[in-house]
């Protein structure tokens, strides 16, 4: 009876939040996947608007079609799926590193810029985001591996692995060795390490840098991480990436679910109430199973979106060795260049599970190329 209190709670806070992030003058469409969060955002905004427009990147090897129409069964949606191609990436990559004037985090930022014109040109002003879900209620790989982490020593350990193989279809052998040397803070949230730190030279490692601020407000590990992630990593920068492309085409950016009385409400709800036998995000997959079917509610979270990591070997192969051959790359010192093309060789021929050190070099050049260049 407590856990359904809670989930009506948790209900009427994420509605009225979302109604008042409803109030426009002008069009209001939705930025989604096919995942729990544009699920639920999906099925509050519908009960406010109809019909609706939806968007949605979609990059062939990874669609979220199929989830996205069967989310949207029966709703008033009108979908609008964006077929992007690598050509479509090159088309807009240099103008993308324009508006964003820093680095930013891969083609998914570019495949914005895509979603965003289509908006404007429909006369779609205001866009409504999902961020913020996974960082409140404790929905990544990442957290999940921490709350292991956490309990290394509880007897009820295997108990809590087994739940998490389960969840993320992951075989056990060697988890818990694995979990010994867990460092959350340089995962990346499908629970890998995606940094090449090896790669940046000296000069540049050496230089006063921005230390990103630990949080310790919590007990456990796990709150500590996600707080960080939403006040001093992921949201923060996510957040900007998003603004810059949605500003690119005078669309207004609004996140109804990083509302501060829903953040209030997750951070004192108990973590087993958030990663337990029913995967990460419990409670969040429990209230969602009342609007929809729980093949959607309780799906686990799907990390990869684009085909980076191919297209990085691939169809952009020739812009990345156009760079890393590039006089301006090997000039500026920032990377060392006989590590960054023997790297990239290995990469080719070897594990493609990351490609993000490998778009660390490419962003980073073509920003210095825009800014830093006469």
């Amino acid at each position: 009876q407590e856990q359904n209190n809670k989930i009506n709670e948790l209900d009427n806070i994420l509605k009225k939040s979302i109604n008042q992030h409803c109030i426009s003058d002008v069009n209001i469409g939705l930025n989604i996947s096919g995942g729990v969060d544009s699920s639920l955002l999906i099925t509050y905004v519908n009960n406010i608007i109809k019909p609706v427009t939806s968007f949605t990147q979609n990059y062939q090897a990874y669609s979220e079609e199929k989830w996205i129409k069967e989310i949207i069964k029966n709703k008033s949606i009108e979908s609008k799926i964006i077929n992007i191609q690598y050509s479509d990436i090159l088309n807009n990559l240099e103008r993308t590193v324009l508006h964003q004037e820093q680095p930013f985090g891969g083609v998914a930022v570019v495949g914005y810029s895509i979603l965003y014109e289509l908006s404007r040109k429909l006369g779609i002003k205001v866009i409504l985001d999902g961020n913020g879900i996974d960082e409140l209620f404790l929905g990544y790989k990442k957290y999940h591996l921490q709350y292991l982490y956490d309990n290394l020593n509880s007897p009820k350990i295997n108990i809590l692995i087994n739940d998490y193989c389960k969840f993320w279809k992951v075989n056990k052998n060697n988890l818990k060795t694995q979990l010994i040397k867990f460092n959350c803070s340089d995962t990346y949230i499908d629970g890998n390490i995606h940094l090449g730190q090896n790669c940046i030279s000296n000069e540049l490692l050496q230089l006063d840098r921005y230390n990103i601020p630990s949080v310790n407000l919590f007990k456990d590990g796990v709150r500590n991480n996600a707080a960080r992630d939403l006040f001093h990593t992921k949201i923060p920068r996510g957040l900007r990436f998003n603004d810059r492309m949605s500003m690119m085409y005078s669309c207004e950016l609004r996140v109804p679910f990083l509302d501060y009385k829903i953040v209030e409400f997750a951070f004192n709800l108990p973590i087993e109430e958030l990663i337990n036998s029913n995967g990460s995000k419990a409670i969040i997959r429990n209230l969602l199973s009342k609007y929809v079917n729980k093949k959607i509610a309780y799906a686990p979270k799907r990390s990869i979106q684009t085909p980076q990591n191919d297209w990085l070997s691939k169809e952009l192969k020739p812009l990345v060795l156009d760079i890393i051959n590039s006089k301006s790359f090997q000039q500026r010192g920032w990377f060392k260049k006989d590590l960054v093309k023997k790297t990239y060789k290995e990469y080719l021929n070897g594990n493609k599970k990351t490609s993000y050190f490998i778009w660390q070099w490419i962003n980073l050049e073509l920003w210095a190329k825009q800014f830093f260049s006469s």
